[in-house]
């Protein structure tokens, strides 16, 4: 079996600016889709670009692409591919946000794995 680092993202909230709280409004439930087994799938509203939620720096800069396809894959049904995985030992990632970030990676021109695992972490659309 081969180990692999993990890299995470801090995605605790940064101090808010003049008293301005985050607004829990728009953040989306993992718990829609009901399964037993636990998933490594982030809230985007949880991470921020300085004061601004990921989402909104996004949406300022035009960046629609992630939106669309996160819309789409949220209206598939993936238990029976969430089915398949171990009950035990550290949460993978959901099947969603990996088709994400694949279907994503496709519509830039990226079709290298190597390419794709660099392009996740440096393209704020990815995260």
């Amino acid at each position: 079996m081969v180990k692999r680092s993990t890299v995470r993202i801090n995605r605790d909230l940064q101090l808010p600016l003049i008293g301005i709280e985050h607004s829990s409004q728009y953040r989306l439930s993992n718990q829609a889709r009901p399964s037993k087994r636990a998933f490594e799938q982030p809230d985007p509203d949880t991470i921020f670009i300085g004061q601004a939620s990921l989402k909104h720096h996004l949406e300022a800069a035009k960046i629609k692409a992630p939106f669309v396809m996160r819309k789409f894959l949220q209206t598939l049904d993936w238990s029976s591919l969430e089915s398949l995985y171990a009950k035990s030992g550290r949460p993978p990632y959901a099947p969603l946000a990996m088709m994400g970030l694949i279907l994503y990676g496709i519509h830039n021109g990226i079709t290298s794995l190597r390419r794709l695992e660099r392009f996740a972490r440096t393209d704020l659309g990815c995260m």
